[in-house]
C-alpha cells in the first residue's frame, strides 16, 4: 500500500503533547495526526510465551490457548 498506518503512544498533556505534534508534523511523509481521547481508543496487551513441551502436553496446551482466544505463533520440535 501507499499508505502505513502507525500508533504512536505517549502519555503527556498540554504543551508536551504540542511538541510532539509538531515534530510529527515536520516529517515528510505524515498525512494526518489525530489525538484520541483514552475513552475513543482501543487498548490491547500482546504477550509472547516460548513454551517446551512433549506431545502428549502439546494437545493441553492447544486447549488452553483456544479457552483464551489466543493464537499461536509457531509449533515445531525445534520451537
Amino acid at each position: 500500500p501507499d499508505i502505513s498506518r502507525i500508533t504512536i503512544v505517549v502519555n503527556v498533556e498540554g504543551l508536551p503533547l504540542e511538541q510532539v505534534t509538531k515534530q510529527l508534523n515536520k516529517l515528510v511523509n505524515v498525512l494526518k495526526i489525530v489525538e484520541l481521547e483514552p475513552a475513543a481508543a482501543i487498548q490491547r496487551e500482546l504477550v509472547l510465551v516460548k513454551v517446551r513441551a512433549d506431545s502428549e502436553t502439546r494437545s493441553q496446551i492447544v486447549e488452553i490457548v483456544q479457552l483464551f482466544r489466543a493464537k499461536t505463533v509457531d509449533v515445531s520440535p525445534e520451537a
